[in-house]
């Protein structure tokens, strides 16, 4: 796997373009990762700031179709991905469990939307996915406690969502699927959209899979919520 290193340089703003530049160019285990920030950066930060409708129009679903596209994979290759902002990483999810059926799910985040979980009950109450393990942080319980309310009624619904409150910070995504393959997803985004650049991270291994189940699974029983 190549290794990137960017120039130093004493321009901050340089030394940061030259960075992203060797990414694109960068090869992920057998995958190439096209980039393609810059245009797309540009085209979301020139809309105003202030017109929250117009930046929010162009966080669409489909921008998860360019990932989708590349599993499933072989268990000994991961894709290593940079999203410009115009992403919604639950659409991810969704997407996913649409196209490969999902045995156990489960997810960390410091953070969700009321749509997320919406779309994640759809996913039980459609039967893509068996049962959902979610953790979020406390900090999120706390300043969010109508979305997190409305999840928990939702989840009771279902009958098989299981939320668990704690200090965390992770933001980790496993799927076991019905065919037995696995499929671990690292980011920095939450489910919910953010206008940052966010790196996410996909591995198809079983170990790795098992590494973060175990953990998040033992974080919800010992800190359940419902």
């Amino acid at each position: 796997m190549k290794t990137i290193k960017a120039t130093p340089t004493t321009k901050g703003n340089d030394d940061l373009a030259a960075a992203f530049a060797s990414l694109g160019k960068a090869s992920a285990h057998g995958f190439q990762t096209r980039l393609r920030i810059n245009a797309a950066k540009r085209a979301f930060d020139a809309i105003n700031a202030r017109n929250r409708a117009r930046r929010r129009a162009m966080v669409k679903p489909e921008n998860a179709a360019s990932i989708l596209d590349k599993l499933p994979m072989p268990c000994d290759r991961a894709l290593h991905v940079i999203t410009p902002g115009n992403f919604i990483f639950c659409d991810l999810i969704t997407a996913i469990a649409g196209r490969f059926p999902v045995r156990r799910l489960l997810i960390s985040t410091l953070s969700f939307s009321k749509k997320n979980a919406d779309a994640l009950c759809r996913l039980i109450a459609d039967g893509k996915v068996g049962s959902i393990g979610m953790l979020t942080s406390n900090y999120f319980a706390k300043t969010n406690a109508e979305i997190l309310a409305h999840f928990e009624q939702g989840a009771a619904k279902t009958g098989k969502i299981q939320i668990g409150i704690a200090r965390t910070h992770a933001k980790v995504t496993v799927f076991e699927f019905t065919d037995e393959k696995r499929l671990t997803i690292e980011t920095s985004a939450n489910l919910r959209s953010s206008d940052n650049i966010e790196q996410v991270s996909l591995f198809a291994d079983v170990p790795t899979f098992n590494f973060h189940a175990e953990w998040i699974e033992q974080v919800i029983n010992e800190n359940p919520k419902t």
